[in-house]
């Protein structure tokens, strides 16, 4: 029988050192791993809440038209924004005009994305190119004899190759 005396044993074995080594790796992969993903996570968070801004910005554009119609006195409280029920829908940016006019968009292709100036304001005409496009539908209906329209404003990105899509719903009525 062998004599394992405690005195005799200096320092620990080479794959005592191996094991210690290779624990303590796996555990500061994991920890990087998971500070990436945390960091990928909150950029992907980001562009959900800008893009959900920009979303119910579209619903209040189409808000600020139909305001405008009623105090210009137009002839119909959605003048100007019934060709944004096609299948392409329209854009509209606070910046493009006094008269909050829209523009139809003819097919997919011809959906521009929203700028960022330097004031941090978002429009179709001049800025820094984001990642976002923004879809806006005007349907107008009549439910139990009130005048509504129902709008829609979608905003669209792709982040690392994968397409997302915030859609904002409301009704309208016209009050008047």
């Amino acid at each position: 029988m062998r004599n394992c005396n405690k005195k005799n044993q200096r320092g620990i074995t080479l794959l005592e050192l191996m094991v210690t080594v290779a624990v303590i790796s796996i555990g500061v992969v994991g920890i990087f791993h998971l500070i990436q993903n945390t960091i990928l996570s909150a950029s992907s968070v980001r562009l959900r809440i800008t893009a959900t801004y920009l979303a119910q910005e579209g619903v209040e554009l189409v808000k600020n038209v139909r305001s405008t119609n009623w105090i210009k006195e137009k002839d119909s409280w959605l003048s100007g924004m019934l060709f944004c029920s096609g299948t392409h829908g329209c854009e509209m940016a606070y910046n493009d005009s006094n008269d909050g006019s829209l523009r139809e968009v003819l097919s997919e292709e011809d959906l521009n994305y929203l700028k960022i100036n330097n004031d941090g304001f978002y429009g179709y005409a001049a800025g820094i190119e984001t990642l976002f496009k923004r879809q806006i539908y005007v349907e107008q209906e009549n439910i139990d004899g009130v005048d509504v329209a129902k709008v829609t404003a979608k905003v669209s990105w792709q982040e690392r190759g994968d397409d997302h899509q915030v859609e904002v719903v409301s009704v309208l009525r016209n009050w008047r």
